[in-house]
């Protein structure tokens, strides 16, 4: 699939000639005249004597241009280059430029706009037509790269997550997954598939990633397309083949190229100090130098607000969203009390480490629930134990529950500014502005 160039010759004497142009509804449709000024002698004329014309309707008898009931398109200027897509296409006004997405799919044809007898006619266009494959959900065609090209914003998917702080706060046009309280769910009883996915996914489609075959939501239906993280047999696709080598393999990539998911050939890179100050029973994850010392790692290596965080055990089980970069702390309190919502999204030497929002289903199980969390998952410390099911302010030496499936080792994957889909993986979405899906 690649932008396609074709030049074609309208011949005054034919109606509705076929180009042999197959495009699809949606293409970007280009259709060019390269040399429409008059006076042009091979310009087509409406009988032997007649003016010549452009393709505008434009006469070389400078007569004003008219309609004309009996024209093959009588709304439309007559002795004009029109044309239409399939047989019992709407004819529409094509001119010496036309640019516009095709508004049906089929092959097309185009025209000398005259009435029932052609037999008299004479000349031709010599017509250029371009035919750009469209992309699903607002992406733009690269040529170079013959796939659908998409800007994500990390800002926009750490806003979407700031609004949605997982369970105390779910948006009603997705399913919610298994929470204690099935009430929040719109579609229903929830299915197998863990929340922390879907919730990130959300996040990621908001920042605007397009929805593909297989990692997609539809509007209050239950799927685990895009969730499930800790299905390491059918991982939603953006995050396949992100564990390396073999399940219990405790490296950490850092994933750079301009895919969301990586094949498993490409191992990626690793930074070297991550995987023994985070392997269990390795290093002291409150050592402070340690901890900054890899802040600045990610840091160099392009990991930024917006990216993902996941965590390896025996496979992958945890997902969340980078929403800032923040201080080294040393208790929970300083967490509960810090003002999240000032965190920078730049990593500076009085914020070197980065910090993550999930879905927040620990939040739910804590008993009692921390009051400062209320209204939803403050930020928690990515480089740190993540908070057991019984959360509680206190010194982080008191979460080292090996039963925690968001532990360490992390590990990140980083989502560059453009992605590029080819267009066959690429799914229609069910919402036309990514907008509607703030409720």
């Amino acid at each position: 699939m690649a932008t396609q160039t074709f030049q074609v010759r309208v011949d005054a004497r034919i109606p509705w000639q076929t180009t042999d142009i197959s495009v699809q509804e949606g293409d970007r449709l280009r259709i060019e005249v390269p040399n429409p000024s008059l006076p042009n002698v091979n310009h087509p004329k409406p009988w032997p004597w007649g003016p010549n014309c452009d393709p505008d309707g434009n006469r070389s008898d400078e007569e004003p241009r008219f309609k004309w009931d009996d024209a093959i398109a009588p709304d439309l200027f007559v002795f004009a280059l029109v044309g239409r897509i399939g047989e019992s296409g709407t004819p529409f006004f094509v001119g010496s430029s036309f640019d516009q997405p095709a508004s049906a799919s089929g092959y097309l044809y185009l025209s000398y706009n005259d009435g029932v007898n052609f037999n008299d006619n004479s000349g031709y266009w010599d017509v250029l037509v371009t035919v750009e494959p469209s992309c699903p959900g607002g992406g733009c065609w690269n040529d170079e790269e013959g796939k659908c090209a998409y800007n994500y914003s990390g800002a926009d998917a750490k806003a979407y997550a700031s609004i949605y702080k997982g369970a105390y706060n779910p948006n009603p046009h997705f399913c919610v997954y298994r929470y204690p309280d099935s009430t929040d769910n719109p579609c229903g009883a929830p299915s197998g598939a863990s929340d922390c996915a879907n919730f990130v996914s959300q996040a990621l489609l908001y920042g605007g990633l397009p929805l593909t075959n297989d990692w997609y939501a539809e509007e209050r239906i239950d799927t685990s397309q895009w969730a499930g993280a800790e299905d390491t047999a059918g991982l939603p696709s953006y995050l396949r083949w992100l564990v390396s080598g073999a399940p219990n393999d405790r490296s950490v990539d850092i994933r750079t190229n301009g895919q969301v998911w990586v094949d498993r050939a490409n191992t990626g890179r690793t930074i070297a100090n991550l995987d023994w100050v985070f392997s269990h029973g390795s290093q002291d994850p409150n050592n402070q130098t340690i901890i900054e010392a890899v802040g600045a790692a990610l840091w160099a290596e392009g990991i930024r607000v917006g990216d993902v965080l996941y965590a390896t055990e025996d496979g992958l089980e945890h997902v969340a969203l980078i929403v800032a970069w923040g201080p080294f702390v040393t208790t929970w309190n300083e967490i509960y009390n810090m003002n999240t919502a000032a965190l920078p999204m730049q990593r500076d030497s009085s914020n070197p480490v980065p910090y993550v929002i999930d879905h927040g289903n620990h939040v739910l199980s804590a008993d009692p629930k921390p009051q400062d969390w209320a209204a939803g998952p403050k930020p928690y410390y990515a480089l740190r134990w993540a908070p057991p099911e019984e959360t509680s302010p206190g010194n982080f030496g008191e979460r080292g529950n090996a039963n925690s499936a968001a532990q360490p080792p992390w590990g990140f994957i980083h989502i560059p500014s453009i992605v590029l889909f080819p267009l066959e993986q690429l799914r229609e979405s069910w919402f036309t502005d990514k907008s509607e899906i703030v409720g």
